[in-house]
């Protein structure tokens, strides 16, 4: 360009043009956003105006092979409040106490308490009378972000029977979230984690129900917009029998005691004993009759969360970590029902048949080492049925 024409009018010129196209592009977008895209963000402001409530469907129930109800569910009348609105409206606590015939700083320490999620409403009460529900539900205006609703508890009708087989229930983590994705699980949900309630989640979780309710900026609930009832997962029946699991569990808790009062030879020390598991089958087709495992523990301490230190104790070396299933994750040696397996491959291998027999004095040599029966007793003449009858040591490790 010629210097020449590079005056103070052509710059103000340019300058100006440049101001108009701003000025020019801002209005536009002005329009754009209060005019002609209006019902777009009218659709995300109504949207900020509904709050979404989930409801857990109740978990399938469990069941023995007769029927009978291993684990099962009970409902229950609760008041509820997350952190945010106790937070906000702690006028709310003061005014909850003497209904739910509670102190405010019983409430507060409920609040505060660490087993209970942060990502779904703390109950501030379980099994609360129907007129308080109905009396919280007509007022809620004065009960800002309070919920009073119908939740379903497991049961455990036989106490701590069977607990290592059916498992119990708690918050799903953050890492089985990341893997239940596809699965629509919630920060907060429940999910099983050992045993039948881990294994068989699917079948037993069922369909959380959805209400939408309507709020204003102080996030009371102005009315209901839509609701869809809880699908209820399916039950489960196993083929366990409850009267052989009792038995089962019964006789190891007295075997472990009566083991604690032998000594070992040699030594003279009382044997520890801390721990054993006992598998019952069905020798027709392989099926669990019965699975117990010692030390034990209660699933019912899990529901609605366990607190810190409970949940200490049952990690506790010295309690031998009840939590552990040791019919399935315990390393044993496999005693003489090894015996059965052996005498099978000997048959088949033709080392063995009906005629065979020898003389078992109690005890056998073998190299620089003597092996005894079972208390060291002779059982004379024995051929394969009766040695597996009388559980002869000395025949199978000839």
């Amino acid at each position: 360009m010629d210097a020449s024409n590079d005056t103070p009018a052509l710059r103000l010129t340019v300058l100006g043009i440049v101001v108009v196209s701003l000025f020019a592009a801002l209005l536009a977008r002005l329009t754009f956003l209060q005019v002609i895209d209006t019902q777009t963000f009218a659709m995300q402001a109504a949207a900020n105006q509904v709050r979404i409530i989930y409801e857990p469907a109740p978990r399938g129930r469990i069941l023995d092979r007769q029927g009978r109800v291993l684990v099962g569910n009970r409902a229950s009348q609760v008041v509820t409040i997350t952190r945010t609105d106790a937070k906000q409206y702690p006028e709310v606590l003061s005014l909850l106490a003497p209904l739910l015939g509670k102190s405010t700083a019983q409430l507060q320490a409920r609040i505060n308490d660490g087993r209970f999620s942060p990502y779904k409403p703390i109950p501030l009460a379980e099994d609360v009378d129907e007129g308080v529900i109905v009396h919280i539900r007509e007022r809620q205006d004065q009960y800002p972000g309070v919920l009073a609703r119908t939740v379903a508890l497991r049961t455990y009708p036989n106490g701590t029977l069977a607990a290592h087989l059916l498992g119990y229930v708690g918050e799903v983590s953050d890492k089985e979230l990341a893997a239940k994705v596809a699965d629509h699980y919630r920060l907060g949900d429940d999910i099983g984690k050992s045993g039948v309630e881990q294994i068989y989640e699917p079948d037993l979780r069922g369909s959380p129900g959805v209400t939408k309710l309507e709020v204003n900026a102080d996030s009371r609930v102005l009315r209901t917009l839509a609701t869809k009832a809880p699908v209820p997962g399916h039950d489960l029946q196993l083929s366990v029998d409850i009267d052989v699991q009792r038995v089962a569990e019964d006789s190891l808790s007295q075997g472990l005691v009566i083991a604690r009062t032998q000594r070992e030879k040699g030594s003279g020390r009382h044997f520890s004993a801390p721990a054993g598991s006992i598998v019952v089958t069905d020798p027709n087709d392989g099926a669990i009759i019965a699975m117990a495992s010692n030390p034990t523990y209660d699933p019912a301490q899990f529901i609605g969360g366990i607190s810190t230190g409970m949940f200490a104790a049952l990690q506790d070396p010295g309690s031998h970590f009840p939590l552990n299933n040791r019919a399935i994750s315990g390393l044993y040696a496999p005693g003489s029902t090894f015996k059965l397996v052996t005498a099978v491959a000997a048959w088949k291998a033709g080392l063995v048949d009906e005629r065979m027999s020898m003389v078992d004095r109690g005890t056998i040599d073998v190299g620089n080492r003597k092996f005894h029966n079972a208390g060291g007793v002779s059982h004379g003449g024995v051929g394969l049925s009766r040695a597996l009858t009388v559980s002869s040591d000395v025949f199978f490790y000839k």
